[in-house]
């Protein structure tokens, strides 16, 4: 996996899926932020790319998650 860069890279924490920020709230461990799919996406793809867009990553759509994330003023419930 490539190592993160970007303006939230320092908070990243390990997780099994791959970087993560930890969820603000801990109700479930982990949040995912707000973010409109573009065609073919899921919510979930969508909100993905949207952190890897934030910590300088790129998710492949359709594959493993990299990141399942994030926190303080990204941090949205889908």
């Amino acid at each position: 996996m490539t190592s993160p860069t970007g303006p939230l890279a320092a908070a990243l924490v390990t997780h099994p899926d791959g970087w993560v920020l930890p969820a603000p709230d801990g109700a479930n461990g982990w949040s995912l932020p707000t973010a409109v799919p573009t065609a073919g996406e899921t919510p979930r793809q969508a909100a993905t790319r949207a952190v890897g867009d934030a910590v300088g990553l790129t998710p492949r759509l359709g594959g493993p998650l990299l990141h399942d994330v994030v926190g303080a003023g990204l941090t949205a419930h889908c």
